[in-house]
């Protein structure tokens, strides 16, 4: 059963009970603006990752190790700027964003694909040998997100769920630089999930 906004509210502590008769009679319209702001600054995101993965994929084509390096952080705080998100569509964060942690053959896992596993070649391998598929499909991928996204009406509790949950990420796991582990990038990240 979906519950309504006030609902939710209560649900994450961020609204204590007994509400006042204003509060309640305040409804879903409220966070019709929030919303559509928020998707607004979403799209605008989404935009800067498609033109600056672009860039950084045609780096990593022309053989360009110091290019791509330089790109690889300012392009991915735009995906973790809309991570809540990209989570909605959990195939394409997995490609887009898994890490190492997530596949059992680690490294040589067919399926790790995205940000981090061109990062582990970038920084570890210090190469960009291998990896024009991963660059393709990288690219496609992040295209592919920007199409649903456009489609996408953005759930109220998504938004204020998947906020919330980034942060408690951010505190329990990203600080201590598990995500960015080859490029120690990992400031860019926090940036970018704040924003």
């Amino acid at each position: 059963m979906k519950k309504s906004p006030l609902a939710l509210l209560l649900t994450l502590g961020l609204l204590h009970a007994p509400v006042s008769a204003f509060a309640a009679d305040n409804s879903a319209l409220d966070l019709v603006q929030p919303i559509s702001d928020y998707k607004i600054y979403v799209t605008e995101e989404l935009d800067k990752l498609g033109t600056q993965t672009q860039a950084f994929t045609d780096a990593i084509k022309k053989g360009d190790l110091e290019a791509a390096k330089k790109l690889y952080a300012p392009t991915r705080v735009h995906y973790e700027s809309i991570e809540p998100i990209a989570e909605l569509f959990s195939d394409l964060d997995a490609s887009i964003d898994s890490r190492v942690d997530d596949h059992e053959k680690g490294v040589t896992a067919e399926d790790f694909t995205g940000f981090h596993r061109i990062e582990y070649t970038l920084y570890s391998e210090k190469t960009t040998k291998g990896l024009e598929a991963l660059a393709d499909k990288l690219n496609g991928d992040v295209k592919d997100l920007q199409t649903r996204v456009a489609g996408l009406t953005f759930p109220p509790e998504k938004v204020v769920g998947g906020a919330a949950a980034l942060m408690e990420e951010v505190a329990a796991t990203k600080v201590s630089g598990e995500e960015d582990r080859y490029s120690h990038t990992d400031l860019y990240d926090f940036q970018g999930n704040v924003d």
